[in-house]
């Protein structure tokens, strides 16, 4: 195996015994013969420190029927020209009513605008464009006026949303269908991983704090071919239904730290299943003593009858082991992960050959919190509980967000007469056509003046 390809497979190694360790403890549950403390261990040594606990505990406010976001957005758009946006978002999941309502300002020009969802009709209100509010009713399939040229796709439309709407609220997501839906995918990970089998071995003493301390052992080896279903389903299967998977979300962490100049790729872990495949096995030898896993030694055979190279990982925290997470390849390179407690804030810093390449820092008592990548701040702002919700800030780059999610929604629905479109006359559709077209025409003189003007 040449030096190259063994580095490559730090990653697949990693990730693999990433997911046989942190499944751990309900994955021993399966084997009878495997000890009560090993599994102890597995959990002590992944347990929550203050600040993940904390991080964590905001996902509750998503959890409930109702979710109300308000924000505030303002960006420097050039020289001369500074744009903010206020707005409220408010939805409600059992019956599916929703609002949005906000403000946009732009050079000296304010733009109020108002769009709510009911279990009949869009409703869209913007006073300084269209001095009566526009509607469209979409369980009205008899189609009048200008559009009675388009009843038929209309009417195919109406009954495409009818039908959307109808599953969505035979599916409506509360917290305990999230945690359903969670488990769902868990006991697909933990089916996959009752499969392997483990071993007695002899142990040795590992690294712990300043200290050593004496550890049992435990064997199991699995082939590439098994490796890479359990990645595939690990990766690629939704966390929730109708969620994101993990690789999902990781690409998409990724395109927004690129976006802010920084550097986030996860092109390894999308190829992760078909590097395992080519592998012909990876024995895990897992250590553990003084109440925590300490250290595992993933020996990998690129065939059946090849002499194994061994990625050792170790967890050298003393009283938080992952806080101290040592990867060590065969040919010398490293992966560290590293966490550092002052007071209440915590860094997590990631190394890769003795260089920072990412780090994460969070204060649990002021909430604030900092991203770095590649030595540059991508992402820095607040993220703490308040009397009105989670509060989330981010300095952009010549801007700011300001963002507050609460579980108590309080939808503004448009009220009162309407254009409706399903019945609007060839005049009104007109109104409404050169409104839109002036308001194109607007936004490209804007962005040629953008481009004409140096500062910009």
């Amino acid at each position: 195996m040449k030096m190259g390809k063994r580095f490559r497979l730090l990653t697949a190694g990693l990730s693999a015994a990433a997911v046989l360790t942190l499944s751990a403890a309900p994955a021993f549950a399966a084997g009878p013969a495997i000890p009560e403390d090993l599994k102890s261990a597995c959990k002590n040594t992944f347990r929550e420190d203050d600040a993940v606990a904390q991080i964590k505990g905001f996902q509750d406010v998503f959890g409930g029927s109702q979710l109300q976001i308000d924000g505030e957005l303002s960006i420097q758009a050039d020289a001369s020209t500074q744009i903010s946006a206020s707005v409220s978002l408010a939805a409600d999941r059992e019956t599916l009513e929703q609002s949005l309502t906000g403000v946009i300002s732009a050079g000296g020009l304010n733009i109020d605008f108002q769009e709510s969802i009911d279990d009949t009709r869009l409703a869209l209100a913007v006073p300084l464009l269209f001095q009566t509010p526009v509607s469209y009713d979409f369980t009205n399939d008899n189609i009048e006026g200008a559009l009675a040229k388009y009843a038929a796709e209309l009417t195919q439309a109406n009954a495409a949303i009818r039908a959307a709407r109808e599953q969505m609220l035979s599916g409506t997501l509360n917290a305990d269908a999230l945690k359903e839906a969670a488990s769902a995918y868990t006991d697909t990970l933990m089916t996959k991983l009752s499969e392997i089998s483990y071993t007695g071995i002899e142990g040795k003493d590992c690294q712990a704090g300043s200290a050593t301390v004496s550890c049992d052992a435990f064997r199991t080896e699995v082939d590439g071919a098994y490796l890479s279903e359990l990645a595939d389903i690990a990766l690629n299967t939704p966390t929730t239904e109708g969620g994101l998977s993990i690789l999902q979300a990781l690409n998409l962490f990724g395109a927004q730290v690129a976006a802010q100049g920084g550097t986030s790729d996860f092109s390894e872990l999308e190829t992760l299943p078909e590097q395992l495949a080519g592998i012909g096995s990876i024995t895990y030898d897992y250590y553990y003593g003084g109440d925590f896993l300490r250290e595992m030694d993933v020996t990998i055979k690129e065939t059946p009858d090849a002499e194994g190279e061994m990625i050792q990982v170790c967890f050298a925290g003393e009283t938080i082991p992952w806080h101290d997470t040592i990867v060590s390849a065969p040919d010398g390179q490293t992966l560290e992960l590293h966490a550092v407690t002052d007071g209440s804030a915590t860094t997590y810093t990631v190394s890769e050959n003795g260089a920072e390449a990412f780090s994460f820092s969070y204060d649990t008592v002021s909430g604030e919190y900092a991203i770095v990548s590649a030595g540059v701040e991508v992402l820095s702002g607040t993220l703490a509980r308040t009397d009105a919700g989670v509060h989330f800030t981010a300095g952009l780059q010549g801007g700011s967000l300001d963002l507050t999610f609460s579980d108590k929604a309080e939808i503004q629905a448009i009220k009162g007469e309407t254009i409706e479109l399903t019945k609007a006359t060839e005049e009104e559709l007109q109104q409404i056509g050169e409104v839109l077209s002036m308001l194109g025409s607007m936004a490209e003189g804007s962005s040629a003046g953008a481009a004409a003007d140096p500062a910009a």
